[in-house]
């Protein structure tokens, strides 16, 4: 993004938080794991992505009060 953004002289300094919404974090899909996952499993995980995705579930940021919500 930030070598597109150059390139177009669109490039802005600072901090860019990439979530799943914006396909900054996410799982891979490949040779060395796609036999361990099941398609019900597959399908689990893109449930909850959608789910954060669209705020339906809460995910807690550590970084906001450096506690975790379920110890």
């Amino acid at each position: 993004n930030v070598m597109k953004s150059g390139k177009d002289g669109a490039f802005k300094p600072g901090i860019l938080e990439l979530g799943l919404a914006e396909d900054g974090v996410g799982y891979a899909m490949d040779d060395n794991n796609k036999n361990l996952v099941s398609a019900d499993m597959q399908a689990a995980a893109e449930k909850a992505k959608a789910d954060i995705i669209s705020g339906a579930v809460k995910v807690h940021d550590y970084m906001s009060d450096n506690s975790c919500p379920v110890e």
